[in-house]
């Protein structure tokens, strides 16, 4: 079964106006969200302070996506990534300010998930109850 990313990525067209920029950005979204699963803290500040525009890490933060509408907070908090998802909080509240960082924290994916519902349905049973 092909993902929604891989059907995206396979009809970007790298010769058409633009389609090298949007492969570029597609394989740094995909380093991003991955890295945040993984809880790479150190891959994650490399890629948002030293290869992009340092300035932008906070819009970045609340607005990359996957295909299923799933954020960075989404990729952490379902990897029970803690670290992540009070690193990715502090950059957006740090810079934009708590009501947008409140975003970051309550988005919805495409299912109607937050990351909280993911970081609770991830979680050992007996960590739950």
């Amino acid at each position: 079964m092909t993902s929604l990313a891989s059907k995206a990525r396979a009809h970007v067209d790298p010769a058409a106006p633009g389609g090298e920029v949007a492969q570029k950005e597609m394989r740094v979204t995909r380093r991003f969200l991955e890295g945040c699963g993984a809880g790479d803290l150190t891959a994650i500040k490399r890629l948002l302070f030293d290869e992009l525009d340092a300035s932008a890490a906070p819009l970045r933060v609340k607005k990359t996506r996957d295909a299923t509408g799933k954020t960075a907070m989404h990729f952490a908090a379902a990897a029970g990534q803690a670290h992540i998802c009070t690193f990715l909080y502090r950059i957006v509240a740090d810079e934009i300010g708590a009501s947008p960082a409140k975003d970051v924290v309550n988005a919805v994916d495409d299912d109607g998930s937050t990351p909280l519902a993911l970081c609770v349905a991830a979680a050992p049973r007996e960590s739950v109850l």
